[in-house]
């Protein structure tokens, strides 16, 4: 039996009864709020970690018995969290002992406990095995995100196998010097320490991974779910103004949106002065109960930088979005760039245009054209809460590239803002702080291309007119990775968008050419030199668990093979760091001469390639329909009809560069003492993404290929399979596989889905992977599918991990399936969110979530889950978390009349409400008596 606690213990002792005994005495004054103590039937693993003032701290992780060893990269991510924030922010760990437990049943992902941080297992396990590449990025992320909190406020007591965790407020005076002790006045300061950390934890694996590549992926999920949360009925500022139940707290907005908040204030000042005014602020307020006022207060007096423009993002929900204008005067040689904040809606306060409009020569822009003078201008959305916006101040770094066809093609233009100087930096950050700015470069010699809004600085939509040809030059050529990457993005959804608009005619076209011939462009450079046969492979380690293991070979693991050398797992061929300030290289090259000295980026290239997700699409579509609406089916049937014409008409291409993913890989296993370092982590990871995602393309269903490209494209598929390294390449192969609709595919689909749940059966988290798989699966009777397996023996619905990847799978990244015409995907959620909603109101709480999509469907689906969600406002004793979010999905729909049902029980939370508040006064108030 372990016992710990997040202090220091002072004597233990087993009693003759069975009960366990332990003192701890705790010499530092913390806030006050956590003591945990977990109790239970626990092994763990021990390193020591030497600060930087040379103090020794011993690290633990508490596991159950059969995960201990599987605890190794956790422990490595600990120690690399430590190390960053010492280096980066000069922040040392105070305590000479840090602890994490680790347990299956969990709520969240982890809790951030003093010294004492309590994980979902998911967020801790993992081997070579049982553990794809995602797994491990989020083990690393989220350790290190707990180790960086400011704070957390959770009290609870869970029991599951006889293991007992127990959070619970205690009354100690709080003090303390790393920051780590600075909290919030009330909950409405939330995003102070959670805001603060998302952004530090990103900035982490940004220096420990790829800088470009982790920004994507950061904007990636701000799109696909917080621009979706704000755009619907669950919109609220940064800082909420209320709250009905704490635990829908926990917010996109309040989590990222609050991260970019931060991180354009870092932009604004600069790096070092962030840095300055993170330290002013954690010695100022050291011990205190702070709010987004001093914390802006801190940066400001660092700084010397007027920032109260900012409580603007703080105080109002919504996404702003930028509309841009350029004029070239060839005899002047000035290139003038017009920013408008502008957002056009309906008097009604609704939404009318959105981000779609940054494609010019589409057919919704003529709509938009059309329709303009019918409607007012603000700088941004209105939101159910907010019908009228302030400005925003808004950062834009941005850049103007070369067009001209020739060696200098693509390379930047010094941005010079004054007549008299021909001289500037290639690259300006441009402050919107009024609804409308205009700027003017000179001596710019012909007309360029306007790289904008780079690395994402604002968290904003932009509407740039541009063409197709300019977004395809710039997905290759644009000095930004970031912004290299927004280019493909855009370009890609352009032609789905156009795909959507074709089906609704009944039409059927081929993709545009600068779309083909942008994925030929980022495929060419992949190359297969010297190709291994499937002999060569098998010898060299391709089979699962017979991974090379020669014991004399003695190489030293600090050694980089010379020919990983030429791949980049970053932007830094493109940018430097010169005091602060973010200024590219003076003989910087663009990407055709890049790719002609042979360095590629694989990571990067993946990213290019992946086509835009559901959640990003659909606001963007239904806004640009005369019906304000978009079908759920036909925009999946217009994503997938992408995918299959890229991968038929880039199928050499594809099979090129799988076959030199493939490669790089085995040369990796011949280096094993390489390959088990981080950094040989990372380069295979890099050539596993975009080995998986060519492997997507070449398994997808097309009218015109040939039978020799399918059975060349599922024998690689199911070779990929059978002699897998790790679960990245049997995930891999098991998605394209489980995804495909081919007939003969079928019988093969059954037999790798037995295989695969027979050789795993006994590890739950690799059991959930295997239920997303089904759950997530376009294929038509999904539905049917997730019901069986609702039933399955391995299926625990009590553990939120279960339920997640089974239900939540389902409601949240099947669209196809759940937006069935037919409704009983909806009635589906409705039924597994008043069962939850009795077990574990916060599960319920999140899938009910899955409803406010419903700002952008037609008017016979909104109907139906209209009346699904009056059946949830109807039901007697729902949770207040889940009524919540019903309420807010009830409002936008406009049915109001079910609030007339409820109003005993509207009435009797209003009433709880002003007790609680009556108490908390009275409270107050004696205290100021004594």
């Amino acid at each position: 039996m372990q016992i710990v606690a997040n202090v220091f213990v002072h004597g233990r002792r087993k009693e003759e009864n069975g009960r366990h005994f332990a003192v701890w005495k705790d010499p530092f004054s913390k806030p006050c709020y956590l003591f945990a103590l977990v109790a239970g039937d626990l092994q763990y693993i021990e390193q020591s970690y030497q600060t930087q003032s040379r103090k020794d701290v011993a690290l633990r992780i508490y596991v159950e018995p059969h995960n201990i060893k599987k605890c190794d990269w956790a422990m490595q991510s600990l120690k690399q969290a430590f190390e960053w924030d010492e280096k980066k922010f000069g922040l040392e760990y105070d305590l000479d002992l840090f602890n994490i437990v680790a347990v299956d049943d969990f709520n969240m992902g982890a809790m951030e406990n003093k010294s004492l941080n309590i994980f979902n297992s998911k967020y801790i396990l993992a081997d070579n095995d049982t553990a794809t590449d995602v797994d491990y990025h989020n083990i690393q992320r989220v350790v290190a995100h707990e180790y960086l909190y400011i704070f957390f406020v959770l009290f609870c007591l869970l029991k599951k196998k006889n293991i007992y965790i127990i959070i619970i407020i205690i009354k100690i005076k709080s003090h303390n010097y790393t920051g780590n002790r600075v909290t919030l006045r009330d909950w409405f300061q939330l995003s102070l320490k959670e805001g603060l950390t998302v952004y530090r934890d990103q900035e982490f694996s940004c220096d420990y991974g790829s800088r470009s590549v982790q920004r994507i992926d950061d904007v990636m999920r701000l799109q696909s779910t917080q621009f979706k949360e704000d755009g619907g009925p669950m919109a609220h500022p940064v800082r909420p103004q209320s709250y009905i139940e704490i635990n829908n707290f926990y917010t996109t907005t309040v989590y990222e949106k609050g991260a970019e908040v931060v991180r354009m204030i870092e932009t604004i000042i600069g790096k070092d002065k962030f840095t300055s005014g993170l330290q002013l602020y954690l010695q100022r307020h050291d011990g205190q109960a702070c709010t987004v006022e001093q914390f802006i207060r801190a940066m400001e007096d660092a700084s010397g930088v007027n920032l109260q423009s900012m409580f603007s993002w703080y105080n109002q929900s919504g996404t702003p979005e930028v509309t841009v204008k350029t004029e070239f005067d060839a005899t002047n040689k000035c290139f003038t760039l017009h920013l408008q904040q502008v957002a056009v809606f309906l008097k009604k306060k609704k939404n009318l245009i959105c981000n779609c409009l940054v494609f010019i020569r589409i057919h919704t822009y003529n709509t938009y054209i059309h329709v303009c003078v019918q409607f007012i201008i603000k700088s941004c959305p209105t939101t159910a809460s907010e019908p009228k916006k302030q400005p925003f101040h808004i950062p834009l770094r941005t850049s103007l590239l070369r067009r001209r066809m020739d060696d200098m093609h693509g390379r930047p233009i010094p941005l010079s803002l004054d007549k008299d100087a021909a001289d500037g930096p290639l690259e300006r950050t441009l402050l919107l702080d009024d609804e409308h700015k205009t700027f003017t470069f000179y001596h710019v010699d012909e007309p360029p291309l306007l790289s904008i809004n780079r690395g994402f600085s604002a968290p904003v939509y932009i509407r740039n007119p541009r063409s197709l040809e300019d977004l395809a030059i710039l997905a290759v050529k644009d000095t930004d990775s970031f912004n290299r990457w927004d280019s493909s993005n855009k370009l890609l959804a352009v032609a789905i968008i156009q795909n959507y608009n074709n089906l609704l005619k009944g039409e059927k076209k081929d993709i545009n050419s600068e779309v083909r011939n942008c994925v030929k462009m980022l495929l060419h450079s992949y190359v297969v030199e010297n190709t291994f046969t499937d002999h060569q492979a098998q010898k060299t380690g391709l089979r699962r668990k017979h991974v090379l293991r020669d014991e004399k070979e003695k190489k030293s693991a600090q050694h980089i093979p010379q020919q990983f050398l030429v791949d980049s797992d970053d932007n830094e061929y493109f940018e430097s760091q010169d005091k602060g300030k973010q200024l590219f290289v003076d003989n910087l090259i663009g990407t055709d001469q890049l790719l002609q000295t042979n360095k590629r980026n694989p990571l990067l290239t993946a990213r290019q390639l992946v086509l835009p997700s559901f959640d990003y699409l659909f606001p963007l579509v239904a806004e640009s329909q005369s019906t304000r609406s978009c079908d759920p089916t036909i925009l999946v049937r217009s994503i997938e009809h992408l995918r299959s014409g890229l991968g038929h008409s880039s199928f050499p291409q594809f099979v090129n560069c799988y076959t030199w993913c493939r490669d790089r890989l085995s040369q990796l296993s011949l280096h094993p003492q390489y390959a088990k370092t981080y950094e040989g982590w990372k380069r295979g990871r890099s050539y596993r993404s975009l080995l998986n995602l060519c492997l997507e393309f070449m398994m997808t269903d097309h009218d015109d290929k040939t039978k020799e490209e399918y059975e060349q494209a599922q024998k690689i598929c199911r070779e990929q399979y059978d002699f897998a390294r790790n679960m990245t390449e049997v995930m891999g192969s098991m998605n394209s596989i489980v995804s495909c609709q081919r007939p003969e595919i079928q019988s093969i689909r059954q037999q790798l889905l037995q295989h695969f749940y027979k050789h795993f059966a006994d590890n739950p988290l690799v059991v959930q992977k295997w239920l997303r798989l089904q759950s997530t699966a376009c294929h038509p009777d999904a539905l049917s599918h997730v019901l069986n397996l609702l039933e399955h023996p391995s299926y625990d619905s009590h553990n939120p991990n279960f339920i997640y990847a089974l239900v939540g799978g389902f409601v949240f990244a099947n669209p196809l399936n759940f937006h069935r015409s037919d409704g009983q995907g909806y009635s589906f959620l409705a039924d597994q969110v008043l069962v939850h909603d009795q077990r574990n109101p916060s599960v319920a709480a999140r899938l009910c979530k899955g409803f406010e999509v419903v700002t952008g469907l037609d008017n016979k689906r909104k109907n139906i889950i209209g009346g699904e969600v009056e059946k949830l406002l109807r039901w007697e004793g729902l949770s207040k978390g889940t009524f919540e979010v019903a309420k807010k999905i009830a409002e936008i729909i406009g049915a109001f009349e079910i609030f007339k049902r409820n109003e005993s029980f509207i009435l009797s939370w209003k009433i709880n409400l002003k007790l609680c508040l009556n108490r908390k006064k009275k409270k107050k108030a004696n205290k100021l008596n004594e």
